[in-house]
């Protein structure tokens, strides 16, 4: 029964990271949509001023005269502004200037209609990437429902056992809370022992990251405040530290400097895996700290008891500003 509850929270947590990529593209795609935007308004503003101008010069022909029997004639014969365009170019008796005017929108609008297909095709991204990302928050949710229908099966006795470890969880929570409460006064929220190293800035990471022991996993989170999943909590940490991270263990896993298991050190981001799906940081002394799963809280595990370790990632960290960030 325990494995398969193991089994639903890795999928579990692969949809999870799945949906943090979808939200990751999304903000780019956001981005790219901005500066498209901002091109469609400059390309519309052009657009407008060649078609003026050629308006403008077609008026001053038709005063003019001489060409005014031709010029009348592409005008009614002319079904839209494009035909117009079309036939003026072809007019051998246009002058070089006429030309110039006629190629100039010819151009605009050519810029216009790209930018507004380019818009096109970012809407149908977008809406793709948003239909997926509400794919991947209903396999979520049913990856839940299916957890907690795995654990309604379980029998009496062993659900006697799960109530009374629950009890014990938020027993330890309640008294991490506290402590959390205490360290906003000036306490100190982890009492060690913390693996010792020969750097000040190092040791100072590990505290920021044993800061947040004890504050609850919940999938998509990436605030105390909320709670955290593996890559909220590793982004957090590292964010205080000067190195930016996104919020998908995926990605996080191919930053930095890749590092052999054997020159493993404290403060290395470690990723588990095949494609990864969870991250935590390694404090030395074979353990790490991480958000584990639905129904936990952050907490130092042992890294041997994991098989899957499948990167290990090393950044230059900076020292932290104030004290460990609470928004």
């Amino acid at each position: 029964m325990q494995a398969q509850i193991d089994a639903l929270d890795l999928e579990l947590e692969k949809a999870s990271e799945e949906y943090n990529r979808l939200q990751v593209r999304l903000d780019e795609l956001n981005v790219q949509m901005a500066g498209l935007r901002r091109d469609l308004d400059e390309a519309r503003s052009d657009h407008a001023y060649r078609i003026k101008k050629l308006e403008d010069r077609i008026c001053t022909l038709y005063k003019a005269g001489g060409r005014g029997d031709e010029l009348l004639e592409l005008l009614v014969s002319a079904d839209t502004i494009e035909d117009l365009i079309n036939r003026i170019r072809l007019a051998s008796s246009l002058a070089d200037q006429d030309r110039r005017i006629v190629e100039n929108l010819v151009d605009s609008t050519g810029r216009l209609d790209s930018v507004l297909a380019e818009i096109d095709k970012a809407k149908r991204d977008q809406l793709s990437l948003r239909r997926q990302a509400d794919d991947q928050r209903e396999q979520i949710r049913a990856a839940l429902a299916g957890r907690e229908s795995t654990l309604e099966t379980i029998d009496a006795e062993i659900r006697a056992v799960i109530e009374a470890e629950a009890a014990r969880q938020e027993e330890e929570q309640a008294r991490l809370q506290r402590a959390l409460t205490a360290l906003l006064n000036g306490g100190q929220i982890y009492e060690g022992p913390l693996p010792e190293t020969d750097s000040e800035i190092l040791n100072q990471f590990l505290e920021t990251a044993a800061y947040y022991i004890g504050i609850p996993y919940v999938w998509a989170g990436d605030r105390p405040s909320t709670g955290f999943d593996c890559s909220g909590f590793t982004q957090y940490v590292y964010a205080q530290h000067g190195v930016d991270l996104p919020h998908f263990s995926g990605f996080q896993a191919e930053m930095g400097i890749p590092v052999a298991l054997e020159e493993i050190k404290p403060g290395d981001l470690v990723a588990f895996g095949y494609p990864v799906h969870h991250v935590g940081v390694y404090i030395g002394d074979g353990m790490f700290i991480h958000a584990p799963r639905t129904g936990d809280v952050i907490k130092i595990s042992c890294l041997s008891e994991r098989n899957n370790l499948s990167a290990i990632r090393r950044f230059e960290l900076q020292p932290r500003n104030g004290a460990p960030a609470v928004w």
